[in-house]
């Protein structure tokens, strides 16, 4: 029997039937049902939105609050309460790529797109299309870095040069729209050996000067006179948090979003920090831009974790405007702390199983909340095996404990619990408490994790086939279901590699997208039977017990992955980026 070095200790082997158990009695009727939404700040009878992350954030002259997000602007307006609510769309022109930048002139919204176009758009008359404006895609090799436009009405400094400015590898490029074409109007200075770059730009907006901003360890705002000239005195350049992500001018002011977050003022002078008004970063990281409302003089950072809110004294409500689009894996501990895998299973983010539909996610967008603490890594499933979340990396063919409570300098979120390559085609991994399964190839492997970790290759009862079986939950220490797309194997771990089949496919799916197993049930989820079902199956015999169908739930359903906790049911929702939260229990049986 081959082992692979992973966590501690190993079962002693031997071969020995599994007891026979007493028959099951029947099972009581069960019901499934509704009990609220995480991660979608739109009401179900209106339009979702699609996006985690989101880029700029403006205001228009009603009040109406602007971002973008893929090759879309969205407006959002006051609706009932204090809640925000989207009511309009406006498509950026086929061909030209989505938005990479947002700003504003003040009247004006101007987008820079992928495809290095640049877009404008009158947001008081949202019925009129967004238009091409200066077309740079053959005086342009590369998306610049940054892009900033002259405020409306200035005349002085940079705007007598022209309206719009990029910033390319340490040089600004002024553009000519008549063109197009651009022009270098200064030449950035950085050591040869500089291990950092310049990453933001903007328009002082009473003098016209140019600001630029550095990136760690020079995480300053350089600012240039219309003759090239660098202004130094006590307060220029100007330290910011992090390093400043997006330089904007509003009311007459320059802000900063930093990458930690923070929104903050830009006086010509800073002599004390309360001279400074800022909104501080909190679960922001990555600000993408910064709205304020005159009226409320409250605010809206947009970052990677989509809009969110601020009051007038600079403090965070709870509130965010996004979904949750693209959750590939969840998990639930047992304080209720959620985590799901998104882009991809490459990020994690963090909620409450409690929190409200638009409450603010309690997690980052940086490397700690990133697959194996980086960018490369990706997760294939999650699960809990306390206390830490146990990850598969599809990428690094590896384990990974992942502590979403320690995510702070220096501390460590990410623990290998293997070598890298130590599987070999990994798809699903499952715990409970210390012991572990994973669907690696066409095998199954199980194990203790206990450092340091050993996986050994499980014997199961008939050889099945496992190379199709792509989802695992554990029942216990020595029960685990696998689920491919149309099968459902429960097996029990009788002594050594052993593992006998308790039941097999009596559930009738047709193609699962999710698996779970909760406080006396597991459950599935079903895309290819009609009305895509969510499926409560009994642990025991594999014997259906309720059904909740998609057009049951408020705004529809299109459940994908799945997470328990005691008799809790979380369902990933990709048409409405969403995750469904359901109740499941004994009672009148629901179908």
């Amino acid at each position: 029997m081959s082992t692979v070095a992973v966590f501690l200790h190993f079962v002693t082997v031997w071969f020995t039937p599994c007891p026979t158990r007493a028959a099951d009695p029947p099972r009581e009727a069960w019901r499934i049902r509704v009990s609220g939404v995480l991660g979608q700040s739109q009401p179900a009878d209106q339009s979702p939105l699609a996006f985690l992350s989101s880029e700029g954030a403006v205001l228009d002259a009603t009040g109406g609050l602007w971002t973008a997000a893929g090759e879309k602007l969205l407006r959002f307006a006051p609706g009932p309460g204090a809640a925000w609510r989207q009511d309009h769309t406006a498509a950026l022109p086929a061909g030209t790529g989505g938005a990479v930048r947002l700003a504003s002139d003040g009247k004006t919204f101007f987008v820079l797109t992928s495809e290095r176009v640049i877009l404008a758009f009158d947001p008081i008359a949202p019925d009129a299309a967004v238009t091409v404006c200066c077309d740079l895609r053959t005086a342009l090799p590369a998306i610049p870095k940054d892009f900033a436009v002259i405020p409306a009405g200035l005349t002085a400094g940079f705007a007598a040069r022209s309206r719009f400015f990029l910033l390319g590898d340490d040089r600004v490029l002024a553009v000519d729209a008549a063109g197009p074409r651009t022009d270098t109007v200064v030449e950035l200075q950085r050591p040869a050996d500089a291990q950092w770059q310049y990453r933001a730009i903007g328009i002082e907006p009473k003098t016209g000067d140019l600001l630029v901003a550095g990136s760690w360890p020079d995480s300053a705002i350089h600012r240039f006179r219309m003759d090239g000239t660098e202004l130094r005195n006590p307060h220029w350049p100007r330290p910011v948090p992090g390093h400043a992500e997006r330089l904007a001018a509003i009311d007459g002011m320059a802000w900063v979003s930093c990458s930690d977050g923070t929104g903050l003022a830009l006086p010509d002078a800073v002599f004390r920090d309360d001279d400074v008004r800022r909104f501080p970063g909190q679960w922001t990281l990555y600000g993408r831009g910064l709205a304020l409302s005159a009226q409320s003089a409250a605010a809206w950072v947009a970052s990677s974790q989509g809009l969110v809110e601020y009051d007038s004294l600079g403090k965070p409500v709870g509130r965010r405007m996004g979904g949750l689009p693209g959750v590939r894996t969840l998990a639930v501990a047992p304080d209720g702390t959620m985590v799901a895998a998104v882009e991809d299973g490459q990020r994690f983010i963090r909620l409450w199983v409690d929190d409200a539909p638009d409450a603010v996610l309690r997690s980052n967008g940086n490397e700690p909340w990133r697959t194996g603490n980086g960018w490369r890594c990706r997760a294939a499933s999650v699960s809990w095996a306390g206390p830490h979340y146990l990850v598969l990396d599809e990428i690094e063919k590896r384990l990974w404990a992942f502590d979403p409570w320690h995510t702070a300098w220096k501390e460590t979120p990410w623990i290998a619990l293997t070598e890298k390559d130590t599987l070999t085609a990994p798809r699903a991994a499952t715990a409970h408490n210390r012991t572990a399964w994973v669907l690696d190839g066409d095998r199954l492997l199980f194990g203790n994790l206990q450092q340091p970790v050993t996986l050994a290759a499980a014997t199961v009862d008939g050889s099945p086939a496992l190379s199709g079986f792509t989802f695992a939950t554990a029942l216990s220490e020595t029960r685990v279901v696998l689920a491919s797309r149309q099968e459902l194997l429960a097996l029990e771990h009788c002594g050594g590699g052993r593992h006998a089949v308790l039941w097999k496919a009596e559930a009738g799916v047709t193609d699962v997208r999710g698996l779970a197993a909760g406080d006396g049930f597991v459950a599935v989820t079903d895309a290819g039977a009609p009305n895509a079902p969510v499926i409560v199956i009994d642990p025991d015999t594999g014997r259906r017990l309720c059904t909740l169908a998609s057009d049951t739930v408020p705004g529809g359903f299109t459940p994908g992955a799945l997470a328990a906790s005691g008799r809790w049911l979380y369902a990933a929702d990709a048409a409405e980026s969403r995750i469904v939260r359901l109740t499941v229990a004994p009672g009148t049986t629901s179908r």
